[in-house]
């Protein structure tokens, strides 16, 4: 008898490893493969003079083994299909564009011609330098920053940056004023404590749904520069206009991590911004710190290498970069850019969170908001039923629906709707319908 050789059943190759394993391979390839094999091993079963009943027991393994495979196969694809998506709220990561996950999806296996995945290419060859200044440009023509300022997308989180901006900005012997907003803000001026003594402009912590009334702020007038988040989004407030002329001359340095990107900024009020990448522009991983140039080179000496501004101003190739979610973003920004930039993001950030609020407003108490219009997020937009467990109830029922992600924050309860620049308006005229309808079926 001839030794079981599989390389002999379906007529396998070893080029064949190289291609996409996608649902439609498996399904044709798989699938006629394992009609091939057992064809050729009931084929070769009769040729033999064997007599021990231990070969048939192979091949009954052999075709229950390959009808397993392409069975999960087709279900795996079917599971995974772009019309069974569900509608994502969250707070982040943020909800992506299908459009361009498509694409990706389709670039996967082969991108650019190349014959390897954008998760191969070598941080340090021809065609990542390539792919990251086009992605640089894209972000440069997209959000209108002026040559005075430098474009890094670094790796790591918004976080980082909250240490970072004190190892590189601050001024020996002075501090820094925080406006601590909300939660994130209060992370930065905890990290602040250590490297220097804050002066704590603001504290909303007694009441995180709004802003102290100007006339309470505390400001020192020497300090390194002010550091604010521009939209909390745990309890959605956000400053829409930031009182810049209190500051005089200081240097300004905001977390714009869940804002940038909805509608124009003023880049002559600005020393340094940074945005973690999973809200308007992609997945986490990465995050884009746009930093004006006379502020390189003036980090503290034991400054943490990924802290340091000055060692990635010219060159990422230090350590290996996040390359699928700096990519991801490039082709997010080419989305962007085509639907017509800023403009058309802020108008679509516009007409959905006055169309949600409107809404709210008018349910007559059934669902609440409690932030001052003046400082209401148009990115996240907590509300509240009755009490929390009312709260619960709504987002399972809007779960079970296909609307996920609309609990709030373990800081505060309640509940959620984040509308970050992939969210077209269909995002918030079915969440309404939804809502609308649940309040009449639970009075």
């Amino acid at each position: 008898m001839d030794v079981f050789n599989p390389q002999s059943y379906g007529g396998f190759n070893a080029s064949e490893c190289s291609r996409p394993l996608d649902g439609a391979f498996l399904h044709a390839d798989l699938g006629l493969n394992s009609t091939r094999i057992a064809s050729k091993v009931q084929s070769d079963l009769l040729d033999t003079s064997a007599t021990s009943f231990v070969m048939p027991l192979i091949v009954m393994s052999v075709i229950y083994f390959l009808h397993r495979t392409v069975s999960r196969c087709r279900s795996k694809s079917s599971a995974g299909s772009y019309s069974q998506r569900v509608w994502n709220y969250s707070a982040g990561p943020g909800y992506l564009c299908p459009a361009v996950m498509k694409r990706a999806h389709e670039e996967f296996f082969n991108w650019e011609g190349t014959g390897i995945s954008v998760l191969e290419l070598s941080h340090r060859g021809p065609q990542y330098a390539d792919l990251y200044n086009k992605i640089v440009q894209d972000t440069r023509k997209f959000l209108q920053v002026p040559d005075n300022f430098e474009i890094i997308w670094m790796p790591g989180g918004a976080t980082n940056q909250m240490s970072a901006v004190c190892f590189n900005l601050l001024k020996e012997g002075r501090g820094a004023n925080y406006l601590t907003s909300g939660h994130w803000s209060r992370k930065a001026t905890e990290e602040a404590h250590k490297y220097c003594k804050p002066t704590v402009t603001i504290d909303n912590k007694d009441n995180p749904c709004s802003i102290p009334e100007e006339s309470t702020w505390s400001i020192d007038s020497h300090a390194s520069y002010t550091y604010y988040c521009e939209n909390e989004t745990i309890h959605g407030v956000e400053f829409r206009e930031f009182p810049f002329e209190k500051f005089g001359e200081q240097l300004i340095v905001c977390d714009m991590s869940s804002s940038l990107g909805y509608r124009r900024v003023d880049w002559s009020k600005y020393g340094m911004v940074f945005a973690a990448a999973s809200k308007n522009f992609g997945p986490s991983g990465t995050c884009l710190t746009i930093i004006r140039k006379d502020l390189f080179g003036a980090a503290r000496a034991d400054t943490p290498f990924y802290s340091d501004w000055t060692q990635f101003q010219h060159f990422l190739g230090h350590t290996t970069p996040p390359v699928f979610s700096i990519y991801m973003c490039g082709l997010n920004l080419q989305h962007m850019l085509a639907q017509g930039g800023l403009d058309y993001y802020e108008q679509l950030a516009n007409e959905r969170a006055d169309r949600f609020y409107s809404f709210i407003d008018g349910s007559k108490g059934y669902y609440t908001n409690s932030v001052p219009e003046k400082y209401r997020s148009r990115m996240n937009i907590p509300f509240r039923l009755r009490d929390e467990e009312a709260c619960k109830r709504f987002a399972a029922a809007a779960r079970s629906e296909g609307l996920i992600e609309l609990e709030g924050h373990a800081v505060s309860g309640g509940c959620r709707a984040s509308f970050y620049n992939q969210h077209e308006l269909e995002g918030v005229v079915v969440l309404i319908d939804f809502m609308r309808k649940y309040m009449l079926a639970n009075p």
